[in-house]
């Protein structure tokens, strides 16, 4: 009897670790990369008659199961470039790979069009990054007194840094911000070259290494939450501009907005839902995801409009309406036609509409990049979150970005039934 409640212990043990195991599982984000330029070769690692697919990724001890494994040759991980490269039979049609790795969520992509050739004219890039835990750029607390949370966003400028890393070769981002002692570190250490602080201009100077690729920058600060951007396509002398503030916390913010503290925790959820809804939109995007965009649109009936150019005389435009099939026909036309998607959002507002509480405008930046079309504009979405686990998209509109911020759609635009 006592060697049977042991092992029923022991089992339960084991069921609770396991269990424990299984709800923290982190998940993995994996984004098609361009190609590189030049001529590199894989041919230390795959054999010229095989296809190359790189994935570059900080996270050590990923593996990769294809759904036909006899075509998957071999695998290596290069650790001085954070690369690991699979060696795969070509084929014309599509390859299912599972990615695992420890304490990750397992994740399925599909690859197309495998060309033979060990070269980076043909061999496909991914980037594989940890889902950050906070989707959002304003993380919720847990209590109270949590640490202060950061908000890092793109920006503009005009001045010049290359003299800061004494060389013409390096990349230049430049981060402003009031708050000393941020550190910054990257996933691939090596490549970061010099961290300065001009206090005068309160600017921070960062020298790397160029690339064509990404890098994930984590910022740091004993006094605040760490936070992790990506940085794409650094170039040699050239400069990239964000700057670094802070929201800071629950209490400084009710205070600053002086309400009541229930009124603000019901604000504060309900902007970060909002601020993670999005977030997850532009994801789906950049993943093809177009079962999740099925979902995010309410039906049929959400009203998308597009003002495109009628001719090339500045201003002669007009605006073209969709239903959400069209729009979805559309964009699974772009999925197709792009190997390569990288859209980000930035300049976030989010307004909540005077007459429903449950419904939300936000208009945004939108930089869209893709393999064969480029473009900036301005992004508004009215949401409603009735639902909290599944906002819904009823109105999607776009401008260039030429249009004035005065002249942008928004909830005054649209009457409620």
């Amino acid at each position: 009897m006592i060697m049977k409640k042991s092992i029923l212990y022991f089992q339960c043990f084991l069921f609770l670790v396991f269990s424990t195991k299984a709800q923290t599982l982190k998940e993995l984000v994996v984004e098609k990369a361009p190609r590189e330029s030049g001529s590199s070769l894989y041919t230390s690692t795959c054999d010229p008659a095989l296809g190359v697919l790189v994935f570059q990724s900080a996270i050590p001890g990923l593996q990769f199961k294809l759904n036909m494994p006899t075509n998957l040759i071999n695998v290596e991980y290069d650790r001085e470039m954070n690369e690991y490269v699979l060696c795969v039979k070509p084929t014309d049609r599509q390859y299912w790979i599972t990615i695992t790795g420890p304490e990750y969520k397992p994740i399925n992509i599909e690859v197309k069009n495998v060309e033979k050739g060990a070269n980076t004219d043909v061999a496909h890039y991914f980037t594989i990054n940890p889902k950050p835990t906070n989707a959002v750029q304003i993380a919720h607390p847990t209590n109270e007194e949590s640490k202060k949370q950061l908000i890092v966003e793109r920006t503009h400028g005009e001045e010049i840094y290359t003299n800061s890393c004494n060389s013409p070769a390096l990349g230049v981002l430049v981060f402003k911000s009031a708050i000393e002692g941020l550190t910054f570190k990257l996933n691939m250490p090596t490549k970061l070259v010099n961290v300065s602080y001009i206090r005068q201009q309160s600017k921070y100077v960062l020298c790397v290494e160029p690339t064509e690729r990404q890098y994930w920058i984590t910022i740091s600060h004993q006094n605040y939450e760490s936070f992790d951007i990506d940085v794409r396509y650094i170039h040699p002398s050239t400069v990239q501009f964000f700057t670094i503030s802070t929201v800071g916390t629950y209490e400084e913010l009710k205070d600053a907005l002086a309400i009541e503290k229930k009124d603000f925790a019901s604000i504060y959820k309900d902007r970060l839902m909002i601020l993670d809804f999005v977030e997850k939109f532009r994801i789906a995007l950049n993943r093809k995801d177009l079962k999740f965009l099925d979902n995010a649109f309410a039906n049929n009936e959400s009203l998308i409009i597009d003002k495109v150019q009628k001719t090339r005389v500045e201003n002669n435009v007009e605006y073209v309406n969709y239903t959400k099939s069209k729009y979805l026909e559309n964009l699974s036309n772009v999925f197709l036609r792009n190997s390569y998607i990288n859209i980000k959002f930035s300049e976030i507002e989010v307004m909540q509409h005077d007459g429903n509480s449950n419904i939300y405008g936000v208009t945004l930046k939108q930089d869209w990049n893709t393999t064969n079309y480029k473009d900036v504009g301005w992004l508004f979405l009215m949401i409603e979150i009735r639902d909290e686990d599944n906002p819904l998209i009823w109105v999607r509109t776009w401008q260039p970005i030429s249009v004035s911020k005065n002249d942008l759609f928004g909830l005054d635009n649209f009457i409620l039934r």
